[in-house]
């Protein structure tokens, strides 16, 4: 389920970034497994989208646990050759703009947590958007669980009879 979400982020983000004639063009993919070994490629900078965690509301259910998930996502641009901070808000307000309110299969539109200046590194000018959508996570039917055993405890003996 989170890769089918990523991918429709990604999808979304690359309608606008990757666009050859959209002067704020960049690279849009999937944050790298190893984020150290990152080069950036792209002659203006890239958007880097990962998965981050998930938070579960409380069941009022004994039966069943039935829970809204509210997981987190983050988008990482990576920019360069910036002369000041200003010169990335074009950037940030578009993937911004792309990002809220896009609605995910199967879960509540997309909200923005937050969003802003991470580091700069050797002229590369980090920022991140943190976002949020919500969907249900249930468990499974309970035709589909296992049966459990009855085990009733002999009061005099103390051992249990299955």
């Amino acid at each position: 389920m989170l890769k089918n979400l990523r991918e429709a982020v990604l999808n979304n983000l690359k309608t606008v970034f990757e666009q050859k004639l959209n002067p704020l063009a960049l690279s849009v993919e999937e944050y790298p497994g190893n984020p150290a070994s990152f080069q950036i490629r792209h002659p203006r900078g890239h958007i880097l989208v990962r998965y981050v965690r998930s938070q579960y509301a409380g069941t009022k259910s004994t039966d069943s646990a039935v829970q809204t998930r509210a997981m987190t996502f983050e988008a990482v641009i990576l920019l360069r050759d910036l002369r000041t901070t200003a010169d990335a808000e074009p950037y940030i307000e578009l993937a911004r703009k792309q990002i809220q309110g896009f609605k995910l299969p199967g879960c509540s539109i997309i909200t923005i947590v937050s969003d802003g200046f991470v580091a700069e590194n050797s002229g590369i000018w980090q920022y991140n958007i943190i976002f949020r959508s919500s969907t249900i996570a249930s468990t499974p039917d309970t035709d589909q669980r296992p049966p459990f055993k009855t085990i009733k405890l002999n009061r005099h003996t103390e051992k249990p009879e299955i």
